[in-house]
Parts: structure tokens; sequence; C-alpha cells
């Protein structure tokens, strides 16, 4: 499953951004593998977590990584997606880091951080 040099797998693929991401991809004719935490029908995708990366070592090996998931979700897979093959790393995040960060609401506050805390884990971990 996904050991071919060309393949990329695709973390958070059933997000919003994913439902636009994997349809180019398949125009493209791009082999991927789709990562979920439930259970999918197809052969293009795999089940496994990002917060229990021990799951993610029946994906196959890959180079190339989209993760479209919360960014916070990354820092503590990266070893393992490392130890998968992954060379080049595509990370979204959200604007909501700056926007939200002075906001009323403490839970905004809290994702603003949170997202701000996993670009900067994601950045050191790939600086290294």
């Amino acid at each position: 499953m996904g050991s071919d040099d060309d393949a990329v797998l695709v973390l958070g693929a059933s997000s919003l951004v994913g439902r636009f991401l994997l349809p180019q991809v398949e125009r493209d004719s791009v082999a991927y593998i789709a990562l979920t935490r439930s259970n999918r029908a197809g052969a293009a995708w795999a089940k496994g977590d990002l917060s229990q990366p021990d799951t993610l070592a029946n994906v196959g090996r890959f180079e190339r990584v989209f993760s479209l998931s919360p960014i916070w979700l990354l820092p503590p897979a990266l070893p393992a997606l490392r130890d998968l093959g992954m060379r080049r790393l595509v990370a979204f995040s959200s604007t909501s880091r700056f926007t939200k960060s002075t906001s009323a609401s403490p839970e905004e506050r809290r994702v603003a951080a949170a997202l701000a805390e996993g670009e900067a884990a994601v950045e050191a971990f790939c600086a290294a």
C-alpha cells in the first residue's frame, strides 16, 4: 500500500481542503493514500490516527506528505512519518493563529495558541 515513489500521503483528506485536493490529485494521475481515523471504502484510504503515530506503520512508504489536518496534531507524528520515508511535507495551518490570538473568547485564543505551537514544532522538526 503506497510504496510507489510518486505516490503521496494525504493527512486530513476528508477536510474542506482535502475535498478539493483529492480530485485534483486524481486528475493529475498522482497515486495517493488518504489517511482516515474511520473506515472508508476504497483502495485509496488507509486507517490511521495522527494522535497515535504507531497506527501509521501500516500506511506504506511515502516521500511526499500533504497535511491538511489540524497542525497541532502533526508534531507527534513527524518521527513516524520520517520513518515512512517522508522527505517533503506540505502542511496547512490557519490564519486564525493571528486573527484569534487576541479574541475575547478563551476557546478561540486556545485554538490560536495551539496553531502557533503546532507551526513552531513542525518548523523546528523540519529544520533539524
